[in-house]
């Protein structure tokens, strides 16, 4: 399970245990908003007030892409197509954004 925070990190939980599995992922300026796994599970996304996203590798916490950054306000919505090939992002500026993931 990944969860976002108010102190701009993310942070990657063990279900079985409880404990941090991996972070904090540190990389953004402003308040997490959304967090998003890559259907395969071996990236996830970052959705931030600073209006970036990042791309991380979940098995190893490093930075893949990014951040990545079109939006005008902050991104507060993040998903990714069943295969995996794209990801939508919304923002609080009115705009969604679909981009290729690869």
């Amino acid at each position: 399970i990944a969860s976002c925070s108010a102190d701009c990190t993310i942070c990657m939980w063990d279900c079985v245990t409880g404990n941090m599995a991996l972070g904090p992922l540190e990389g953004h300026a402003d308040w997490i908003a959304c967090v998003e796994y890559s259907p395969d599970g071996k990236t996830l996304l970052g959705g931030s007030y600073d209006m970036t996203m990042p791309l991380w590798d979940s098995f190893t916490g490093k930075l893949v892409v990014g951040p990545l950054r079109r939006h005008n306000a902050s991104v507060r919505a993040l998903s990714y197509s069943l295969d995996g090939a794209r990801f939508v992002s919304g923002a609080e500026d009115g705009t969604i954004r679909v981009w290729n993931a690869s």
